[in-house]
């Protein structure tokens, strides 16, 4: 296995989640950074994430703290409160725009 191999072995890439709210999650283990493509189609890169954070949003351990289309108040697992209770809540850096390729 070459250098190259090696690198993109390291890589995780995550399609199609099951979210009223989001749609795709890249995560890259090399560069550390998570982009979410939304159901609005928009995409948003984060910065900085483990894979701990990764793996609880991409599992959504978080619960819903309103109640909506998604289910009720407290639903688990919810991809959508857990991008807001890992990433948003704590103020991980961001930026509007990314890719899932």
């Amino acid at each position: 296995m070459d250098l190259w191999e090696k690198i993109m072995w390291f890589r995780v890439y995550v399609d199609g989640v099951q979210s009223t709210n989001v749609k795709r999650v890249k995560w890259d283990s090399v560069t550390k950074e998570m982009v979410i493509q939304f159901q609005n189609d928009r995409y948003y890169t984060y910065y900085d994430i483990s894979e701990k954070i990764y793996v609880n949003v991409l599992d959504g351990l978080a619960g819903t703290k309103t109640a909506g289309p998604w289910g009720p108040v407290g639903k688990y697992p919810s991809v959508g409160a857990a991008v807001h209770q890992w990433l948003i809540q704590r103020k991980v850096r961001y930026k509007r725009g990314g890719r899932i390729d």
